[in-house]
């Protein structure tokens, strides 16, 4: 059935009167304090004035007055709407650390992200949602963002991760990234040593921004982002010491006599060119003997 709620001093059946539609059949009855309801058409079982029963189907309509909300109540709005959509979604932090698969290699536990997963993540979409919790900014100042989004995406994903990975948000984010860019650093100069030990430190970690801590984490979580890619056309890699591989261990044999380990492994599929498995030799160094 359909019934119509008219404010209290309304015009009669007569005029022109404007309505909005609500599916209310979830209600019991009219909210409390609500005005006449009139009957649209004759309806069995409902005399005019009467509310709806619980069991009814029906349609609230109110008179479809506007009441116009002051600006800074409007605008609060939706920043408080935006607010709670960036909660609801996960960081690009949070991505990127749920997307890490654990390297089984040694005993050191270690975990990378494999190379599909960080071009799934670092896209245009995702670099400018990080970029859009800056504050508005000119017409201008979006072209730099637009160009800088550009270069990110063709030639510094894993630097952006890495800055991500460091805890940098919003401008500090927008700001760490360019300085890389300004600097002409891209992926393609990683590793980084260890910017501890330059001193005095370089243009692309100013201080205060990069505290001793954050410094560290830099240097840790790039070999994250730099697992090799094997080849069965490639039999020798000279790796360096913190690299992490991108191996599962399924059986091995060691020999002491020879300082060595023989390995069979399972390799990641985005870091074996036509390879599934593969054995491994790993030559072990001792250290000589002090006399």
């Amino acid at each position: 059935m359909t019934v119509a709620v008219a404010d209290k001093g309304c015009s009669s059946q007569g005029e022109d009167e404007e309505y909005e539609k609500y599916d209310t059949r979830d209600l019991p009855s009219p909210p409390s304090g609500s005005p006449i309801i009139r009957a649209q058409s004759p309806v069995k079982g409902v005399e005019k004035g009467d509310a709806p029963g619980s069991k009814d189907e029906w349609h609230l309509i109110t008179n479809q007055t506007r009441i116009h909300r002051p600006l800074q109540i409007r605008e609060m709005d939706h920043h408080l709407s935006d607010l709670s959509r960036k909660a609801m979604r996960p960081s690009l932090k949070e991505q990127l650390r749920a997307a890490f698969v654990p390297s089984t290699f040694d005993a050191r536990q270690r975990s990378f992200l494999p190379s599909s997963r960080l071009r799934a993540i670092v896209t245009q979409q995702s670099v400018q949602i990080a970029f859009d919790e800056t504050p508005k900014v000119s017409e201008s100042e979006g072209h730099a963002i637009q160009s800088l989004t550009d270069w990110i995406v063709t030639r510094a994903c894993k630097l952006f991760a890495i800055l991500n990975l460091c805890g940098f948000e919003s401008a500090n984010l927008r700001y760490s990234i360019r300085n890389f860019k300004d600097n002409e650093y891209d992926d393609s100069r990683l590793p980084l040593e260890n910017p501890r030990k330059q001193l005095p430190p370089s243009d692309i970690f100013p201080t205060p921004m990069w505290s001793p801590h954050t410094l560290d984490v830099f240097y840790e979580e790039q070999w994250r982002l730099l697992v090799p890619v094997f080849s069965s056309h490639t039999f020798e890699y000279n790796l360096q010491p913190d690299i992490i591989l991108p191996f599962t261990v399924e059986t091995s044999d060691s020999d002491t006599a020879k300082s060595s380990f023989v390995r069979k492994v399972e390799i990641h599929p985005d870091h074996g060119k036509d390879l599934a498995t593969f054995t491994v030799s790993t030559n072990l160094h001792k250290p000589l003997d002090k006399y």
